[in-house]
């Protein structure tokens, strides 16, 4: 079976046919190492960087998820859980290496790294979130004493009107 592709320069009629077997003898991927993804997919798009030793296909029966973008193995990579500052995964253009898998309360954080221009992800314990908490139930406090005064100036006024009433209704001239 031949692929082809078919490439239109500038919106013309001009249609060129290329041999995409012909691109991929001038090109030899490299072998994937154990824990580099050989495949990910990503907003329907398939990027095969590496390829699989003894000439296998790369297929989605290993894979895992790492923020959305679905990464595929040659071999099972049997990733360990991540301790507090253990390197996750390592970036480096497309190629991405998956060295172990944070352990559920532990988060990662993206680490940029200048002078190999690689992207590594750390894990971490989760940023303390008690003083927003303690800002939310005292914003809430504050709401439900409001909203008590509203209502219990509602009442009052209320009673005040009522009293304002009967007396005004005390003296004979008046009509209520």
């Amino acid at each position: 079976m031949r692929r082809l592709l078919v490439l239109s320069v500038f919106f013309s009629t001009t249609v060129a046919a290329l041999d995409l077997r012909s691109l991929s003898s001038m090109y030899t991927a490299p072998t994937c190492e154990h824990r580099q993804s050989c495949l990910f997919m990503m907003d329907d798009f398939r990027f095969e960087l590496c390829g699989c030793p003894n000439d296998t296909q790369c297929s989605g029966k290993y894979s895992a998820v790492h923020q959305g973008t679905k990464y595929s193995f040659c071999t099972d990579p049997q990733l360990d859980q991540c301790a507090s500052g253990d390197l996750s995964v390592t970036v480096e253009g497309l190629q991405t290496t998956l060295h172990c898998a944070c352990a559920k309360p532990l988060v990662e954080r993206k680490i940029i790294d200048t002078e190999s221009a690689a992207t590594k992800f750390v894990c971490e314990s989760p940023p303390n979130t008690l003083p927003i908490s303690a800002k939310m139930n005292k914003l809430m406090n504050f709401w439900k004493y409001r909203t008590a005064k509203y209502q219990e100036r509602g009442a009052m006024y209320r009673l005040r009107r009522k009293q304002m009433q009967s007396v005004r209704c005390q003296s004979k001239d008046d009509l209520c």
